[in-house]
């Protein structure tokens, strides 16, 4: 990165503004037009078009004529588009696009000649053309001024109202009389490829096959440098007698040159002049450099430190002045071997490509205009990575305990660090590319911990989650493991004097576990084929069900309860049963798990942690308010296995118990002989995890699990969506995707009724509704962003259940 003011450094990037998709090719020729409105031409069409309306006016060529517009610019004086076409005319259209006037250019130059103005040369296409200011060449009042580029050089064209009047005039307002074209000066003799008018700086820069040469306002020659095809060029003044000038070339390379006035020595009066001297040459597109611009400042007499290129190679590269070097890449997505780039203003450029296949006579053919923005910042560094590339960042997920119902089971967590330290409140995770793990302060840009890269090791972190509530940093990892550590606080600086830098903590770690230790209430021989696939962490109501055993759980509740009844034991000391889906209007965090045959499982955090020893001392750690309520001490009975509790009748046991628990026994072999490669379970001999859930959702793999606004979002392998409540488990949305790359949910903030929103004298102002899933966001591999829109209105309301294959189908944007 290159280096700003205060040691400070800059963020690069690009803002994609909008794009117009109403060209079926490329467009070759594009120009801005007032109003936010812009007119293109590929080899079909000419059209004129915004944002907000798309197109406003078109015209397609003959069926036997394409690519006829090798020019186009705007003149302000009569507000018409003038292109430059292939049979050797100028032609003006009105901003409906309805033909003006038609010039042939070899009449206009043969009387130019014939007045002795200029010599006689073979006449070309026109290759550029940029419509001037009004108020430059002074020299010429009134109409409009055009420079116009061809193999017979830079010509000034003079387009001026005449007496004649026309005879139909319905279409044309403003145009009631005819135009002249008239050829007044001949700028330059070397056959033009690219004019560029740099209207801030008042001056004109003009490209040839051989040199570059740049003229004032007048139209005066200011300096000229030998440089062959150059495609784009831009200058920047310092001074009276100081300025700088990029160039972008057919090659791929970007010249920087200084441009100085010198002083002609005492015997030669009235040689004072300007002189071009190359700086530097960059190096660094493999194509056509279409774009170059400076970065400009404020500052009007300082240099200018940064520059910018953009090539059809879908590079934008980012050059320092200072130091001659790269500094930053972008990429543009672009990969079409037709592209155009089109310079609009500084910082600003737009980029025409295909976006459709090809068919049969041209169906299915579709091409874009993307207008983009180049924007720079400065920033401070936020974190170091040891020059490795950060591939995932996660960030601590936003906690508030109320429900849907306006309850508060606890206050929010805004100050549930220990006091005097730092906890992971407002943490943000850094996962780099050797798989190495910070956790930063995004509040105080403090690193809070570290965790390092396992020593040759081939287990990655596929995805980070962080619980703020308890300081827990989980780990899903390609080893089909879910890891748990604990994020120890650090001190928090006492005053702003100390150094910025303070001891980072290591996480430590509590449990990894894979699905060879996770235990059901019953057995469950196909258990071990539910490897996991996905996960997710989720915080809200959840129903402690299994209904892939419900029916034998609910005839052993009722055994165990006649039982009980016949003994006589006491209601109070009977063992706790796990939740029902009546008990779930208490909010908990959660571990959503995607399972390999489909299913998905549910392990309760607060039971996790209760089953460890060690966390009893780490809790004393926490805040007070964070675990009053739901440390026990104790191993919750749900986390009891079988075995366990044969073990406390072994004196009971029936010979058909003994040969019960042979089975469970074989059956905890066989799962321990089907764990992947690289598991390592820790700790070592802890007991068996219970399930706190399990649904079955799908029938292949779930490879993506997100939970939000009480919602739970799976994915199976063959792109199938299933959306269900949390609280209850009723499915209310089916839907199969197209490929994606990447998805995001999509939420919206509900509207306050205007009767709830008024502010009532001496009442607190009502808080703002939670947010509810509104659809889903698809990033396609072709470069587009699908939104997937839920046909009920809001996720947080109350339709009716799905049926299968009954549903509404989801609007597509």
């Amino acid at each position: 990165m290159a280096r700003g003011h205060e040691a400070m450094e800059v963020a690069f990037g690009l803002e994609r503004e909008f794009s117009y998709s109403g060209h079926l090719t490329p467009a070759a020729q594009l120009v801005p037009l007032p109003k936010k409105t812009f007119a293109s031409a590929d080899e079909t069409h000419i059209r004129i078009w915004n944002q907000e309306s798309g197109d406003l006016a078109k015209m397609a060529f003959p069926s036997n004529r394409r690519s006829m517009v090798s020019a186009l610019t705007f003149c302000p004086a009569f507000s018409t588009l003038v292109t430059g076409e292939m049979d050797m005319t100028l032609k003006c259209y009105s901003m409906q696009l309805e033909l003006v006037e038609t010039f042939p250019l070899e009449q206009a130059r043969s009387k130019f000649r014939t007045e002795g103005k200029g010599e006689k040369r073979v006449s070309g296409k026109v290759t550029s053309l940029v419509g001037l200011p009004v108020s430059w060449v002074s020299s010429i009042e009134g109409g409009g001024k055009v420079l116009a580029g061809s193999e017979c050089g830079c010509e000034l064209w003079h387009l001026e109202k005449s007496r004649e009047r026309r005879s139909n005039t319905a279409n044309l307002r403003g145009l009631e009389y005819r135009l002249h074209l008239n050829l007044l000066q001949q700028v330059t003799t070397e056959p033009v490829h690219r004019i560029v008018a740099c209207i801030s700086e008042q001056r004109v820069i003009v490209t040839g096959t051989k040199s570059v040469m740049v003229f004032d306002s007048e139209l005066n020659l200011a300096a000229s440098c030998n440089t062959p095809y150059v495609c784009s060029a831009s200058i920047h003044l310092i001074s009276s007698t100081q300025a700088s000038m990029l160039t972008g070339s057919q090659d791929g390379s970007v010249t920087f040159f200084s441009i100085q006035a010198f002083d002609a020595p005492d015997d030669e009066p009235g040689a004072d002049g300007l002189c071009t001297r190359l700086e530097h040459t960059f190096h660094g597109h493999t194509r056509a450099v279409e774009t170059v611009c400076f970065y400009h400042r404020l500052e009007r007499d300082v240099r200018q430190r940064l520059a910018v290129s953009c090539s059809l190679d879908g590079k934008l590269q980012v050059w320092s002045l200072e130091t001659f070097a790269a500094v930053y890449s972008l990429d543009l997505g672009i990969h079409d071997s037709k592209a155009h780039i089109f310079s609009i203003a500084p910082h600003n450029f737009a980029a025409s490509f295909t976006i459709g296949g090809g068919g049969t006579n041209g169906e299915g053919r579709s091409a874009s205009i993307t207008l983009m923005r180049f924007t720079a910042q400065l920033a401070s560094p936020f974190a170091t990575t040891n020059s490795s590339p950060v591939v995932q960042i996660v960030q601590s997920p936003p906690y508030d305990d109320d429900d849907r119902h306006g309850k508060k089971h606890h206050k929010k967590y805004e100050s549930c660090d220990p006091e005097g330290q730092q906890g992971v409140t407002n943490g943000a995770v850094l996962i780099s590319e050797d798989m190495a793990i910070r956790i930063v302060s995004a509040k105080t840009r403090a690193l809070l911990s570290t965790l390092p890269p396992p020593p040759n090791s081939k287990v990655q972190v596929l995805e980070a989650f962080l619980c703020p509530v308890w300081q827990l940093l989980i780990l899903w990892l390609s080893s089909e493991e879910v890891g748990i550590f604990f994020v120890p606080s650090t001190e928090k600086k006492k005053d702003k004097t100390q150094h910025a830098r303070t001891a980072a903590s290591t996480p430590l770690l509590l449990r990894r576990f894979g699905i060879v230790e996770v235990r059901t209430q019953m057995l469950d021989k196909d258990l071990s084929r539910e490897a996991f696939c996905s996960v997710s962490l989720y915080h809200g109501p959840l129903p402690g069900e299994d209904t892939l055993l419900h029916h034998i759980k609910a005839a052993q509740i009722a055994h165990e309860a006649e039982t009980e009844t016949l003994q006589g034991t006491p209601q109070s000391a009977r063992a706790d049963r796990p939740a029902s889906a009546k008990d779930s209007k208490g909010r908990d965090w959660f571990l959503l798990v995607g399972t390999k045959l489909g299913t998905l499982q549910a392990f309760k955090l607060s039971d996790i942690l209760n089953s460890l020893p060690i966390w009893p001392r780490l809790a004393s750690h926490l805040n007070a308010k964070a675990w009053q309520k739901l440390f026990t001490g104790k191993t919750p009975n749900s986390a009891r296995g079988p075995m366990e509790k044969e073990k406390e009748s072994s004196e009971k046991l029936s010979k058909a118990d003994r040969r019960l628990k042979q089975i469970e026994q074989e059956h905890l072999e066989a799962m321990e002989l089907s764990r992947a490669p690289g598991q390592r379970p820790f700790p070592r001999g802890a007991s068996p995890l219970m399930l706190y859930g399990r649904w079955r959702r799908h029938d292949y793999p779930i490879e993506v699990v997100k939970s939000v606004a009480d919602r739970i979002l799976t994915i199976d392998s063959k792109r199938n969506l299933q959306i269900c409540r949390a609280e209850c488990g009723t499915i209310v949305f089916r839907f199969q995707l197209d490929p994606y790359a990447c998805l995001t949910p999509y939420l919206v903030q509900p509207e306050i009724p205007p009767e709830e929103d008024k502010v009532v004298p001496g009442k607190k102002k009502q808080a703002l509704p939670p947010l509810e899933l509104a659809g889903l966001a698809l990033g396609s591999e072709r470069g587009s962003l699908e939104l997937v829109l839920l046909p009920f209105e809001g996720a947080a309301s109350s339709p009716e259940p799905a049926e299968e294959g009954g549903e509404e189908g989801p609007e597509l944007r």
